[in-house]
């Protein structure tokens, strides 16, 4: 059994993975699709936007060229809402969810260590996030060339590594507290404060002095996708991102190693 958990979450997550690949991709797809309508009136657009808004929706040179729109239009604002989300069901589905629905109880039953659940589970996890996002980089691939405009394709894997590693970081985090507390409410209610506040938090720091001083606390503070596209990688975010990422699962797994496990219903 535990040398099939890996695969068997795999198997038992597929028609998952199918979902969340098409949808991330549509939504990059109808995304980047609009790109020669607004291209040419990106000034018009933009003239009403006040400029502490900017550090939200980007600003008129970020849509000028494919290469800032999809930085900025697809990295910036719509995949990362969507794939934090996937992230947050996932971790929670294959955690505390799994604890409600008694299919962990079983699973105890076996000979498997329970460190080995939570590390066979991430690495699963890990791998239908990795999954969706290459189905992304072929997606924004493909529809980048049906439109007429061209992007080099390491560019398209330097916004989509980050944002795998975002999802991966999110995903972490609520696969820990979900083993970690056994509390689906509570797992949910913390991990989604966090991510959703981490992005409002980093999107009006740059406007609000006071919230620059606290804003490294948010994870969106090492996701600069669009800057990757445009400059390379940040190797320091990197870092950080996968620094958060194994330390939350080495607490996770460890506090559900102590853990009481006892019986929810459904």
């Amino acid at each position: 059994m535990s040398k099939n958990l890996f695969t068997k979450t795999l198997y038992d997550k597929r028609g998952f993975i199918f979902g969340w690949s098409l949808g991330v991709v549509v939504m990059a797809g109808i995304t980047i699709a609009f790109f020669p309508t607004i291209k040419d009136q990106i000034g018009t657009l933009f003239s009403n936007v006040p400029k502490a808004l900017q550090s939200i929706t980007g600003s008129s040179e970020d849509y000028k060229n494919i290469v800032g729109y999809v930085g900025t239009g697809v990295f910036d604002l719509r995949v990362p809402m969507l794939t934090i989300t996937m992230a947050i069901i996932l971790g929670l589905g294959l955690s505390v969810g799994e604890e409600y629905s008694s299919r962990l109880y079983q699973l105890l039953a076996q000979p498997i260590a329970r460190t080995r659940i939570v590390w066979q589970k991430w690495l699963a996890m890990l791998a239908v996030f990795t999954v969706v996002h290459v189905a992304l980089v072929a997606g924004i691939m493909l529809v980048v060339s049906l439109i007429g405009e061209s992007i080099a394709l390491n560019e398209v894997i330097a916004g989509t590594l980050l944002c795998l590693l975002l999802t991966a970081t999110i995903g972490s985090l609520t696969l820990a507290l979900g083993f970690a507390l056994g509390r689906k409410g509570l797992a949910t209610m913390l991990i989604t404060t966090y991510a959703f506040g981490s992005y409002l938090l980093t999107s009006f720091a740059a406007q609000v002095d006071w919230l620059r001083h606290i804003e490294p606390i948010s994870v969106f503070h090492y996701y600069k996708a669009s800057d990757a596209l445009k400059y390379g990688y940040n190797m320091n975010h990197i870092i950080v991102l996968v620094s958060i990422s194994v330390i939350a699962i080495l607490i996770g797994a460890l506090a559900f190693r102590q853990r009481d496990v006892g019986t929810h219903g459904a």
